[in-house]
């Protein structure tokens, strides 16, 4: 029996989604976290993690979601660390969450007002 490769299709699907699935469990878990420390109210949670407008430091409300952004970042870093543990694949995947995230923001501002 052969060892997989990290580059192979199959051990790069899996690893993207596990890091995916673990990249916004992390997101909504500091969003309810950041939503009841900040005390933005938790209708707020399943939002925070791709709000973009207001994005700062001015209000509780604009600075939540700047502090989230910058906590899911290094956590990022050590999700693909633990879960990726390919440094070939490394930049790879972390520039795929990332790509996934914007693609799944935009998509979700334009159906939201």
């Amino acid at each position: 029996m052969s060892k997989r490769k990290d580059t192979e299709t199959g051990t790069v699907s899996k690893t993207l989604l596990l890091l995916l699935v673990a990249y916004y469990v992390c997101a909504y878990i500091l969003s309810a976290i950041f939503a009841g420390a900040m005390d933005i109210g938790m209708g707020k949670v399943g939002k925070l993690p791709f709000e973009t407008e207001d994005f700062g430091t001015g209000s509780k409300l604009s600075s939540a979601p700047f502090g989230l952004m910058l906590c899911n970042t290094f956590l990022l870093v050590l999700l693909v660390f633990f879960v990726g543990k390919s440094t070939k694949m490394a930049w790879d995947y972390t520039a795929s969450v990332f790509i996934v995230h914007f693609v799944l923001t935009c998509i979700g501002k334009q159906l939201s007002p």
